[in-house]
């Protein structure tokens, strides 16, 4: 199939592509950023420049390409993550009016499915319990996250939205957090080394996905699921952030990562203090798994960790 990749130098995007091209697919992968087209362009894929923030570029561009299926993992996230909130707002735009101008784009070129990269905060911030979330669930209540924490919910809940009202076959892909190559990992091995990464202790819990599952999952979206659900693509088991780092550091040589009291993390990063020690999410990928065909490779980040680090050594 012709498949069209918004977004396709960010974290997933790399991933997708390559895993898009080797099932077959013609892809023309987007990117905003010029230095990035030879990247895509190694991955086998058909190069292109667009700002999803212009609806008038992305609508000539996707007419042009023609896709059957286009394919939606616009963020704009810093390169090192985001630690405060403010550092959402321009992914929070893009999910809104990028996704809004994609979606339409989409339609004028004549697609005919649209698959979307969701996010795990839908669910909002809060201890969500040991029982793990469905799909379904009733959105989170607006009460307690204040204006700016509540904004990158409403900015996912307006994205997914969009493409269930879009007249395409809509498939919504709620990830967990990303790690493995090009999420940053590698970067915390060396902090771990340099004992320059502390820890939090937490009971608090976060499903996370490896980037190559991840990009499974996209193939088997744009190639087999039923339009409209919506799927959590998760590992089988949701762990702390503590423990991440702790089994990284466990793999990867590091010494044991240093304790501090939760209100550094706080001072440093509140949007992950928020995040990651504030909010428990254990979420079900039951749903992935029976409609889509497909299961995680890294079932755990054991798994997952242990295949990054070996492939670096």
């Amino acid at each position: 199939m012709k498949v069209l990749v918004a977004g396709a130098s960010g974290a997933l995007g790399p991933p997708a592509v390559r895993a898009l091209v080797a099932a077959g697919h013609d892809v023309t992968a987007v990117t905003r950023r010029p230095a990035k087209r030879r990247l895509v362009e190694e991955l086998g894929a058909t190069a292109a420049l667009a700002d999803a923030l212009d609806a008038g570029a992305v609508r000539s561009l996707a007419v042009q390409a023609k896709p059957e299926v286009v394919v939606d993992l616009l963020t704009a996230l810093p390169k090192r993550g985001p630690r405060r909130v403010a550092e959402l707002e321009a992914t929070n735009e893009i999910r809104i009016e990028g996704s809004r101008n994609l979606t339409a784009a989409a339609r004028a070129a004549g697609a005919r499915r649209y698959v979307a990269e969701s996010f795990f905060l839908i669910y909002g911030y809060g201890d969500h319990g040991a029982h793990p979330l469905e799909e379904d669930e009733p959105p989170p209540s607006r009460r307690g996250a204040g204006r700016a924490y509540q904004r990158p919910i409403d900015a996912l809940a307006v994205k997914e939205r969009t493409v269930r009202e879009s007249g395409l076959q809509g498939v919504v892909l709620r990830f967990g957090g990303f790690y493995g190559p090009g999420a940053g990992t590698e970067g915390f091995i060396e902090l771990l080394k340099r004992r320059r990464l502390p820890i939090v202790r937490s009971t608090s819990v976060t499903p996370w996905i490896h980037l190559e599952d991840a990009a499974a999952a996209v193939v088997a979206a744009v190639e087999g699921a039923r339009p409209g659900p919506v799927y959590n693509v998760v590992d089988d088991e949701a762990v702390s952030l503590a423990a991440f780092l702790t089994t990284l550091a466990e793999l990867s040589g590091a010494p044991r990562p240093l304790t501090v009291p939760s209100f550094v993390l706080r001072l440093a990063a509140p949007y992950l203090a928020r995040l990651f020690i504030d909010s428990s999410f254990r979420l079900s990928n039951r749903r992935a798994k029976e409609e889509l065909g497909w299961s995680p490779f890294h079932p755990t980040i054991a798994e997952g960790l242990r295949t990054l680090v070996e492939a670096r050594t």
